[in-house]
């Protein structure tokens, strides 16, 4: 019989209950509607229909608009989450100087 889970680690078959139990909480604690007003106000896509699903081809287009090489939009890719990262938090910033 053909074993579909060879594939597959048990490590990563445990990140499925995690991600559902993950989304149960933030349903419930209301974060997850926090987070879609947050990218309302950010950008104002929720709006229309399908808007809040166009964001990756948005970004996609305003990042193949600086440079068609793949190495210079990963750089501003890391670039952009160094900056925000270090917003958050000093960590990416200690990590990424030593």
């Amino acid at each position: 019989m053909l074993r579909i889970s060879n594939g597959v680690s048990k490590v990563a078959m445990l990140t499925i209950p995690f991600f559902v139990l993950a989304g149960a909480i933030m349903a419930e604690g209301g974060i997850a509607r926090r987070l879609v007003a947050f990218a309302d106000v950010l950008v104002g896509f929720t709006r229309m229909r399908g808007g809040l699903t166009q964001m990756p081809a948005k970004i996609t287009a305003f990042f193949l608009s600086i440079s068609t090489d793949k190495y210079v939009i990963l750089l501003l890719i890391n670039v952009l989450l160094l900056l925000l990262g270090c917003l958050v938090d000093m960590a990416p910033s200690i990590l990424i100087s030593t």
